[in-house]
């Protein structure tokens, strides 16, 4: 056949494919779940992080030193 006789080095072939609609709307629609469950892990781990940084920065800001006179 054409391969026994032709003996190319290298076979290769593209396929081209148009996105549809509902493939896109669908990938939108997983993308952005994807997105809302990471946010919804980072961020209440975030807000309570700086929530102690700013406590801890005014706890340090308001702490009375004791004063002794000689």
């Amino acid at each position: 056949g054409y391969y026994n006789e032709c003996q190319p080095s290298k076979c290769s072939y593209s396929y081209e494919t148009k996105n549809s609609a509902i493939y896109i709307i669908t990938t939108v629609i997983g993308l952005v779940g994807g997105l809302i469950t990471v946010l919804k892990l980072i961020v209440p781990r975030a807000v309570r992080l700086i929530m102690f940084c700013i406590r801890r920065c005014t706890v340090k800001r308001n702490a009375v030193s004791p004063f002794i006179q000689a």
